[in-house]
């Protein structure tokens, strides 16, 4: 029920103005594609609110490296950097009027205020884990061995949430501006620029999740290495064998690197969804 608000809002923002697009099917179209937009992009925000909370609960009583203003004012660099072919756009005059182009930037600022939390919380976890290689190097560090386990399965979970989270983020953008596109026209957005953007926001995606899974399983590696240390006598029994395999299948290091990142194919969707004006009869 959360999202029929913002569903609804996005839908009267531009229906309220709706007069110089009189019998547009077109126009409906995007009306209804911008509260749909809107109301994803809100709760994928909420979602992750709560899931960026969390997060930080497990800092303490450490404290990340960079607190949360900073992150902000990073983010907030990075989103003006993505706004500013919004703001270069030379929209057909058929909406190149004030108040269409200022609801146009409303849903932008949406976008890019709900992605937030997922980048938020793929930072955090690869800080957490980063804290964590520094402890597990100490003599004390390892802990509760079940509590350090918990932990890293909490944090892999948190950042498949916030990858899926800012993979559908970023495709909704992605289909966003094709609609603006089928309505303008496609000189204000030809298929290449369509296809850049993809490709920068699949780069910026991919450089963000990348790392932290590498942290991860190098994280991971390292606690059982400490779990189950190699005997002195450098000839492990079959308990220690079969404790260690256990372990490591709990955590999923079984499963290979190049598997890994397969699953994580979910990084290329905005890529696949700029593509798609390059199919026959989209243009």
């Amino acid at each position: 029920m959360l999202v029929v608000p913002p569903a609804v809002g996005g839908y009267w923002l531009f229906q309220s103005d709706s007069a110089r697009f009189e019998g547009s099917d077109e126009y409906l179209a995007w009306s209804v594609w911008a509260g749909v937009a809107m109301a994803i992009w809100l709760a994928i925000g909420v979602r992750l609110s709560g899931t960026v909370r969390q997060l930080r609960t497990s800092f303490e009583p450490h404290t990340p490296a960079a607190p949360m203003w900073v992150l902000c004012v990073v983010y907030a660099l990075f989103a003006t950097l993505i706004a500013i072919p919004f703001h270069q756009a030379k929209l057909p005059a058929a909406v190149a009027f004030d108040s269409f182009q200022a609801r146009v930037w409303v849903v932008v600022v949406i976008g890019l205020m709900s992605a937030a939390p997922a980048v938020f919380a793929i930072w955090l976890v690869a800080e957490r884990l980063r804290q964590l290689r520094q402890l597990l190097q100490t003599a004390n560090g390892l802990g509760s061995p079940g509590h350090r386990i918990d932990e890293l399965r909490r944090l892999w979970q948190h950042s498949l949430t916030a990858l899926a989270a800012l993979s559908v983020a970023l495709s909704v953008g992605v289909f966003t501006i094709e609609g603006l596109r089928a309505l303008a026209s496609t000189e204000a957005f030809p298929p290449w620029k369509m296809l850049l953007l993809g490709l920068f926001l699949t780069i910026a995606f991919a450089s963000v999740y990348v790392p932290m899974l590498l942290s991860w399983r190098g994280c991971s590696r390292q606690l059982v290495n400490a779990v189950y240390m190699t005997p002195a006598t450098g000839k492990p029994g079959e308990s220690w064998t079969q404790g260690r395999a256990r372990l490591m299948r709990l955590l999923g290091l079984e499963v290979g690197l190049v598997k890994r990142l397969s699953d994580a194919l979910i990084v290329l969707a905005p890529l696949a969804a700029s593509l798609l004006p390059l199919l026959p009869g989209s243009s």
